[in-house]
């Protein structure tokens, strides 16, 4: 049965319904992109057209593995069979090195998750932030942190990449404070790639957050994060709900330290005065990324930067009884989801900003619950050695996480790909495998509340 939509229009009559509204809203967020959080002016563009990519091939689709292919076709294709054979081979060989580092009683794959320099420097900075700085810790880090220098000055985000201003930043700051001096070659080449990069006030929102936790940024210059937001409707636009369990793990936290501000007081010579292009005392924040507005009268980013405005004024005389509230909300969720093992949300920005929320909280640095979130963080470390001139040297660095989950779904989909039978041993310990490396919990109160008609589980990973 089709049903005839009917619109009445009112010729001399303009409204807009709540309904409408809402969707207006969600519209002007939709457009919004992460430019409000990335200083960096350049957009990347999308070179690949998504209508020629092809659909993924998911492994589950297969009922029969594909019969091996014999000589008289391998030569129609093309290809010698000394070409094919090599390749065979190296696929042989490189199963035989996978399955012999598969965990010999759980059944999975775990290597390292590889990041950029920022978690290092960021853990260098965390520990003097708790004055809880170990010299041989800090000794490995700067060295790694030396050996991923560019030869312009900076750090990159990514193997191969230019210098990035905030991981130069960090970097930069991390070793300062580690007792490098800033008149060394090295540290003089970075700095003069930072200012040529615009300086302390071009790095991204997150970047700023670390410095100003040092006293090294104002916390006027960042976007406000009042910790109202815990206490919106759950099924409100703007929900803390609204956003992945990652994303909520690291944003509770930093509620709290918004709240509170606090600043490790560092002496003068370990500051970045020199990293700014214009001094201190002479910046207009709201003339500098992420607020300085786009040229058109309206725009997403030009919304939230009068939004921003109007949320800086209620920061400095909030409604005591709500604000106490909202900090009694995330602290409460974030110490509920801090009983479990592998740290806030099993990522480490969630787990550092879960240390020093509750620093703020007024837990001291011996109090259990601290000491059992740093060494969670200290599982992340990765000992290996660098090349630092003609020599290779012990260096330190961090992993973002740990994944078994993800390397053992992957290497299990790969070797089927590549001809091995689904009931090989190997596969089958590790779907068995998974269920004792694997701890789920059901998050009621967010996701059902929010998609009440799905199944919700936060999986996270952790080998035994």
């Amino acid at each position: 049965m089709r049903v005839k939509r009917i619109t009445r229009v009112v010729p001399s009559t303009f409204s807009i319904s709540p309904t409408s509204t809402m969707k207006l809203i969600r519209t002007l967020l939709d457009r919004l992109s992460d430019s409000f959080f990335v200083s960096v002016p350049e957009k990347l563009e999308l070179v690949t057209d998504p209508s020629n990519v092809p659909p993924l091939r998911l492994v589950s689709d297969k009922s029969v593995l594909s019969a091996p292919v014999d000589a008289a076709t391998r030569r129609s294709t093309g290809h010698t069979i000394s070409q094919v054979d090599a390749l065979d081979d190296a696929v042989r060989r490189s199963q035989a090195w996978l399955l012999s580092r598969q965990h010999a009683s759980e059944g999975y794959w775990v290597a390292e998750l590889e990041a950029d320099t920022t978690l290092t420097a960021e853990y260098l900075l965390l520990r003097r932030f708790l004055e809880l700085v170990d010299p041989e810790r800090e000794r490995k880090a700067v060295r790694y942190l030396r050996a991923m220098q560019l030869p312009d000055g900076g750090w990159p985000i990514f193997y191969g990449g230019p210098s990035e201003i905030s991981a130069s930043v960090k970097a930069y700051f991390a070793l300062k404070l580690s007792g490098i001096s800033a008149d060394e070659p090295a540290m003089l080449r970075a700095r003069d790639c930072i200012l040529a990069l615009g300086g302390v006030v071009c790095a991204n929102v997150f970047t700023k957050i670390t410095l100003a936790l040092f006293g090294q940024y104002d916390w006027k210059g960042i976007p406000s994060m009042p910790p109202e937001i815990m206490l919106l409707p759950k099924r409100f636009y703007f929900s803390i709900y609204a956003i992945s369990y990652w994303s909520r793990a690291v944003l509770i936290p930093l509620l709290v330290v918004f709240a509170h501000q606090p600043i490790c007081r560092i002496p003068q010579e370990q500051g970045i005065e020199e990293l700014y292009v214009a001094p201190r005392s002479q910046i207009h924040y709201r003339n500098v990324p992420p607020f300085n507005k786009d040229q058109r009268w309206f725009t997403p980013h030009n919304f939230f930067v009068q939004l921003d405005r109007v949320l800086k004024l209620y920061d400095r005389i909030p409604l005591s009884w709500l604000r106490e509230k909202a900090l009694h909300e995330a602290a409460t969720w974030m110490l509920e989801h801090l009983k479990g093992s592998g740290g806030l949300g099993a990522i480490y920005p969630a787990m550092a900003n879960s240390i020093v929320a509750l620093r703020c909280l007024g837990y001291q640095v011996d109090d259990p619950l601290v000491r059992k979130a740093l060494q969670e963080i200290e599982s992340l470390e990765v000992y290996d050695t660098v090349s630092i001139g003609d020599q290779q040297v012990e260096a330190l660095h961090l992993q973002p996480c740990h994944s078994p989950i993800w390397d053992t779904a992957l290497l299990m989909n790969a070797f089927i790909e590549t001809g091995m039978p689904q009931d090989h041993p190997s596969l089958q310990k590790a779907g068995a495998g998974g269920g004792h490396t694997t701890r789920i919990t059901i998050e009621s109160s967010s996701t059902i509340s929010h998609l009440p008609t799905t199944m919700p589980c936060s999986i996270r990973a952790h080998p035994t």
